[in-house]
Order: structure tokens, then C-alpha cells, then sequence
């Protein structure tokens, strides 16, 4: 989950069941015998497959885990909402005049004084989608 802290348990799993680095190819040369799918009984399912059953989740788990370690800086899509996917309204988005954004930054640095002075202030991009 974007931005959620990481509460080490994948590596805590590993640790425990003596998967290192060095252990962890082998244990993606074959589902039946990986350990990997079963280290979180709460594993944050697609909810498109979350309803399915335990050896459909347990396979998509295993491709997950393969494809990250194959390309450990891949970056994972998600549904963006319908309206976004049309460019005059994304354009509204962007659209915005000098003083709109001064009226913007003046709200964030009132309202959010920590987050603005922690780099709010420089990304106006996150400004307007907040």
C-alpha cells in the first residue's frame, strides 16, 4: 500500500523460515513447494481476486512476489477513476490562474503548517490535487 508504513513482515517471514536472499530464486522456481504465498493470512488481495479461492489467491500471490523480484523498482498500476480518464476534465484540474494558486498555497500554509513547510510549498502539483 502506497505510503503505508512497512511493518516487516515479508522479511520477518523470511527470516523465520531461513529465506535470504540467496534462498529466495529457489523459492520461485516452483509454487507447490514455496513458502512465499503463505506469510500474510491478510495478504491485501485485488479486489478483483480477493473472493476467489485459497490456491487462485495463493498463485496470484506467488506472481506478485516473482514479478517484484524480478524488477524490484516496478511500479504497479491502479484503476484511475473514469472522469480522469477524460482529458477536458483533467485539464480543469491543471487549469488554474496566478492567483488561484497563491489563494491554494495561502490554505495549505494556514491549514497544514507542517506539511506545507515539509516541501508542500515547492510541488505545486500535489497542491492542486490535494
Amino acid at each position: 500500500l502506497k505510503d503505508a508504513p512497512y511493518d516487516r513482515n515479508f522479511s520477518g517471514y523470511c527470516n523465520d523460515n531461513s529465506i535470504y536472499d540467496e534462498h529466495l530464486e529457489d523459492q520461485l522456481n516452483s509454487l507447490d513447494e514455496s513458502y512465499l504465498p503463505d506469510f500474510d493470512d491478510n495478504f491485501p488481495h485485488l479486489p478483483t481476486i480477493k473472493d476467489q479461492d485459497s490456491d487462485t489467491q495463493r498463485i496470484w500471490i506467488f506472481d506478485f512476489i516473482a514479478s517484484i523480484v524480478s524488477n524490484p523498482k516496478a511500479v504497479f498500476a491502479f484503476n484511475i477513476p473514469e472522469w480522469l480518464m477524460n482529458m477536458k476534465d483533467l485539464k480543469k484540474i491543471f487549469d488554474f490562474t496566478a492567483k488561484e494558486l497563491k489563494e491554494i498555497e495561502h490554505r495549505y500554509k494556514e491549514q497544514c503548517p507542517t506539511l506545507y513547510e515539509t516541501g508542500l510549498q515547492s510541488d505545486t502539483t500535489a497542491m492542486l490535487l490535494l
